[in-house]
C-alpha cells in the first residue's frame, strides 16, 4: 500500500501551514514531493499560481535537471532561475509605497517605464524620486 495525498489537499496543507502564514512572517521551509510526470505537472502548476497569487517568487528544481545531492547545484539551479531585477523592481515598489509614494497600477514587469511610470502617478520628477528612494536602498 502506498501513502499519498491529492495534489490540491497537499498545496492547500502547504497554502495554510507555510504559506499563509510561516513564510509570509519570515521563515523558509523546503519541501519535496515525489510524484508521476502528470501530478509533478500539476502540482507544479498549482503551487506556482498559489505562490504567484500570494506575491511570491515561485521557482521549481527538478532532479532530473541538477544533481541534488550537490547543495551548491540547487542554490545555483534556483539562483539561475529567478528574475532579480523583476525581484529587485518589486523591492524599490514596496519602499516607494513605504514612503507614502502612488505605486499602484506600477508594472515591475515593465522596466523601460518603471521610474517614469512612478513620477508620472506622483507628479513629480525623477530625480525627487531617486534622491528619496537612495537612502532606503543604502
Amino acid at each position: 500500500m502506498t501513502n499519498s495525498i491529492a495534489v490540491d489537499e497537499w498545496v492547500d496543507a502547504l497554502d495554510s501551514e507555510y504559506l499563509s502564514g510561516f513564510i509570509k512572517d519570515g521563515g523558509a521551509t523546503v519541501k519535496f514531493a515525489v510524484a508521476d510526470d502528470d501530478g509533478r505537472r500539476a502540482l507544479g502548476e498549482a503551487l506556482k499560481r498559489r505562490c504567484e497569487a500570494s506575491g511570491y517568487v515561485f521557482v521549481a528544481l527538478d532532479a532530473v535537471d541538477i544533481r541534488v545531492y550537490m547543495p551548491q547545484d540547487i542554490f545555483f539551479g534556483l539562483a539561475l532561475r529567478i528574475d532579480w531585477r523583476l525581484v529587485a523592481r518589486r523591492r524599490v515598489l514596496n519602499l516607494l509605497a513605504e514612503m507614502g509614494f502612488r505605486v499602484d497600477g506600477v508594472d515591475p514587469a515593465n522596466a523601460a517605464s518603471f521610474v517614469k511610470a512612478v513620477t508620472d502617478a506622483n507628479g513629480i520628477e525623477a530625480p525627487t524620486v531617486l534622491l528619496q528612494l537612495r537612502p532606503a536602498l543604502e
